[in-house]
């Protein structure tokens, strides 16, 4: 082999250990932008929100338009939002998260909840035992669940160990919702019994925390100071109204 050819050969590798290392370091400079799950966009770069933004599927392929760490800013066509960075992957991998129907589970114990699935995570809430909450994600032992709240700007989403939630038969859920129709009670039953409390039949969803209990019978709040005794076969326990 001639040394001409050899410099070519030469010439010829340098060239596309350049452009490999070039692809590599603009990999390392963008990040990742496949999204691992479906999943509503934050509107600021903060836990706390009034209420989710649009919605991204699963496997779409985002622009990454800023970062402040662990937050990123994507982009989909006219849609923008902000996302922990855990969400991003490189690509379509073994880790995108799966959709399913969603079900409901109660906090069997005070436990955290993470701005995404890893113990290194930021804690954003805290959790009561008997609080209820909407599983709508699963990854490795975390569960991706959704929180009812009773004021806002809130919490109103994020992950927490599968290990301290437990079916609804099988723990103590203290907030579900009573449906138009249902009677209820005002009054103290210790003081007049239920037979003579002024009863009503409610005409809207009411999303409710429970309380004391006699018998059947469960003290209920909600928003607004409103209170009032319902039968606990009559408590539907999904404190969600959709």
């Amino acid at each position: 082999m001639t040394k001409r050819v050899l410099s070519r050969l030469l010439t010829v590798a340098l060239l596309m250990a350049a452009c490999v290392s070039s692809a590599c370091r603009r990999n390392i400079q963008q990040g990742p932008d496949v999204l691992r799950m479906t999943v509503s966009l934050y509107r600021t770069p903060a836990a706390e929100e009034l209420a989710g933004g649009e919605t991204l599927q699963a496997r779409a392929r985002v622009r990454v338009k800023s970062r402040r760490p662990p937050w990123v800013l994507v982009g989909l066509g006219e849609v923008e939002g902000w996302l922990p960075e855990w969400y991003l992957t490189w690509e379509l991998t073994d880790d995108v998260v799966e959709d399913f129907e969603p079900y409901c589970m109660v906090v069997k114990e005070e436990t955290d909840v993470k701005l995404f699935p890893d113990e290194s995570a930021d804690t954003i809430l805290d959790l009561q035992a008997g609080k209820v909450v909407r599983v709508c994600a699963e990854f490795q032992n975390w569960r991706y669940v959704r929180i009812a709240v009773y004021d806002i700007p809130n919490i109103l989403r994020g992950w927490v160990n599968q290990d301290s939630l437990v079916d609804l038969a099988e723990g103590h859920p203290m907030e579900g919702k009573i449906l138009p129709g249902t009677t209820v009670f005002f009054g103290d039953p210790r003081s007049q019994g239920f037979d003579t409390m002024v009863r009503e039949r409610i005409s809207q969803v009411m999303i409710v925390y429970l309380g004391e209990e006699i018998g059947d019978m469960v003290h209920v709040s909600a928003a607004g100071g409103w209170d009032a005794w319902v039968s606990r076969s009559n408590i539907v326990f999904e404190p969600f109204d959709k």
